[in-house]
């Protein structure tokens, strides 16, 4: 608790936290049991920025192939005012069973519960299967990204855990929590006509403006987003919800109508509804309204949205939305559906009764960081904590010492009882079986053969690598290689988990048309080399068919023979696709390669950092297909960190005819 004051985290505020200070505490308790002095204990510091590592414990079992996972405790705090306080809050101050301090609820107990867990196991050597990990992550307050635990995932330093239940504790009210809800923070602001109060009807009074729009716009959110079935069966305690919280006006005296408002509030979306299809949604909300203002109903007969006087210079009121941060930020910040039937959950549950006398899931709408990412990814995240949710970011916060104790007791019992139990089979997105409902479900891909795997990284033998035709070469110089890829955006999700880019993990995408049949072949190529390197590389189709409803009927041709187009067995397309809602993204992919036109069967190998690194244009059988083009061995090499395969610069005379190709599914004008 010592530490508290140095790991608050506001960076607006000018709090930035070093989380290294509390890892010393950590790594010297586990000092004594840990292997540099002859313990079974792995203790790793897991570092991204200066001062601010991620912990990482390993309790080694005998079975390395199982595992059994503490993550999500994080070593900053949000700040706290000494003067709202009774107490000094960066001290720990104990007043019977309460330990109050910044962060003794949320979340430096939990560090020092599991470092005490992990210590006992390093100290009594209990022989277990399943190897325990600990994590303990930095930058949580402050959502940040490239520095927690975003970061070790998408560097695989916690990949093992994909082998076994993994519990995030980092919630309250010690039960088991299986939903979480994903947030969506907004600014709508209304732009008015300043003018005197007395004269009302000469100016547009913003301040009711914004606020009848603020209640258009939740009446329609609350019509399309309603309280979904899957809600009850996981206990959620409300449903969607989106409501103002903060208001912001013009500087100005009593009797000025303001010329500006604006309103700030929060989304909080259950995770059976996609957070891109909500965004896109309550944008085009404001649109229709601009262009529709008078349907909002004014205050009085001097009341006015537009005004139609000549000596006016504002005609009409603006209204503006904005979301905090981007598609992608808001991806990192989704909701949850755990798996109902992981091993992990009845375990926790099983403990709680045992420990505390019940068990009872819960869920909830408050919002965890990465978690549907890392769930989509494979691991099996169930989430508890031990804290009290009516002392969360309160003044002065506190834990009780005996939640503490029963915390320490309901994790050795998660590790009895999970150390002999069998995993579930692996459904088609690499999570559990009878994850959570779509869109939640994890995408429809299989497991990653290891030995597969394998054989896919060795080097081709010499003359085993494809030589392009020549209307086919992407060359060195090509427009597109070494660009930043456009964000991935409002994408409508049709089959499996979002796609982040830029989080480490490279990302090829695949443009198909359900109108183009012939280019059903592709996707079904690009399906093989994901399932051998799915682990390496994410994996994504974007649908350019003129309709979502065309996209979607796509998928009743998952699983289909269709011998006539040259796909004999049954089509599998083993990774998420979405539907490019307005084609934005292929204007944009268009836009920057600068092509004549993009059409289905282009694809897009983007690196870790969303740099473009290699693009190629495939056609229908029996043209430029992927087993003869060099796509999969792009891919090996962007795995190994190696050079990926040349092909020269742009011969100076074919320089008008590099984008005559054969665009395999047509041009911007779907003209079929």
């Amino acid at each position: 608790m010592s530490e508290s004051e140095h790991v608050q985290n506001d960076p607006k505020q000018g709090f930035i936290p070093q989380e290294g200070l509390v890892a010393a505490h950590l790594v010297e308790a586990l000092k004594p049991f840990s292997e540099e002095n002859g313990g079974p204990l792995k203790v790793e510091l897991l570092t991204y920025k200066e001062g601010r590592p991620n912990v990482k414990i390993t309790y080694p079992g005998t079975d390395p192939t199982r595992t059994l996972g503490f993550i999500g405790s994080h070593m900053d705090v949000v700040p706290a005012n000494p003067e709202s306080w009774d107490r000094n809050p960066f001290e720990l101050t104990i007043e019977g069973d309460k330990l109050h301090g910044r962060g003794a609820t949320d979340c430096l107990g939990h560090c020092v519960m599991v470092t005490m867990l992990m210590a006992a196991l390093g100290e009594h050597k209990p022989v277990l299967e399943r190897s325990v990990v600990a994590l303990f992550i930095a930058g949580e307050e402050g959502a940040e990204a490239g520095v927690g635990v975003d970061m070790v995932v998408n560097a695989g330093k916690i990949d093992e855990l994909k082998n076994g239940p993994v519990v995030w504790i980092d919630s309250a009210d010690s039960q088991p929590c299986v939903g979480t809800a994903g947030v969506l923070q907004w600014h709508l602001k209304a732009t008015g006509r300043l003018f005197h109060s007395g004269l009302p009807h000469r100016g547009i009074n913003s301040l009711e403006l914004v606020n009848e729009a603020c209640a258009e716009i939740q009446k329609r959110f609350y019509k399309d987003f309603p309280a979904h079935p899957d809600e009850k069966k996981y206990n959620f305690s409300t449903c969607s919800t989106m409501k103002p919280t903060q208001i912001e006006i013009a500087k100005g005296s009593l009797n000025q109508l303001p010329p500006w408002t604006k309103i700030s509030g929060d989304i909080r979306l259950t995770p059976f509804y996609d957070a891109g299809v909500v965004y896109k949604t309550v944008l085009g909300y404001v649109d229709d309204l601009n262009a529709n203002i008078g349907q909002l109903p004014t205050r009085g007969p001097c009341s006015k949205y537009t005004l139609d006087l000549p000596d006016v210079d504002i005609k009409q009121g603006l209204l503006e939305l904005e979301f905090s941060g981007g598609i992608e930020d808001i991806r990192h910040m989704e909701g949850i559906a755990c798996n109902l039937e992981s091993p992990g959950l009845a375990a926790l549950t099983e403990a709680f009764k045992a420990v505390r006398g019940k068990g009872e899931p819960y869920a909830i709408t408050g919002s965890l960081p990465l978690v549907r990412e890392m769930q989509a990814a494979g691991f099996d995240l169930q989430i508890t904590g031990f804290g009290l949710s009516s002392t969360y970011h309160a003044d002065n916060e506190y834990v009780l010492l005996s939640d503490i104790k029963d915390a320490f007791l309901v994790l050795l019992r998660v590790i009895s009882a999970v150390d002999k139990t069998q995993e579930l089979p692996k459904a088609e997105g690499g999570g559990a079986a009878a994850a959570a409902p779509a869109p939640a479900a994890a995408a429809a891909a299989g497991s990653v053969n290891a030995e597969a795997r394998a054989e896919a990284l060795k080097a081709p033998e010499e003359g085993d690598v494809p030589t392009l035709a020549e209307k086919h070469i992407i060359y060195d110089d090509d427009a597109a290689i070494g660009k930043k890829a456009p964000t991935l955006g409002t994408l409508d999700y049709i089959k499996g988990e979002p796609v982040v880019m830029g989080k480490g993990k490279p990302v090829c995408i695949v443009f198909w048309s359900k109108a183009y049949k012939g280019d059903y072949t592709t996707l079904r190529d690009v399906s093989k080399i994901h399932d051998v390197f799915g682990d390496d590389i994410q994996f994504l189709g974007i649908g350019i068919d003129p309709t979502k409803e065309d996209a979607e009927s796509f998928l009743k041709k998952i699983g289909t023979k269709m011998p006539e187009i040259y796909i004999k067995q049954p089509l599998k397309v083993n990774f998420p696709l979405a539907y490019d809602t307005e084609l934005e993204l292929k204007g944009a992919f268009k836009a920057t390669a600068e092509m004549l036109s993009l059409g289905a069967s282009a694809v897009f190998l983007v690196d870790g950092d969303r740099r473009i690194v290699w693009r190629e244009q495939f056609a229908p059988a029996p043209g430029h297909m992927v087993a003869k083009g060099l796509l999969q061995e792009q891919c090996r090499r962007l795995i190994l960190g190696e050079a990926l395969v040349s092909c020269g610069a742009r011969p100076v005379e074919e320089e008008e005819e590099e984008e005559e190709m054969d665009m395999g599914g047509g041009d911007d004008d779907f003209d079929w």
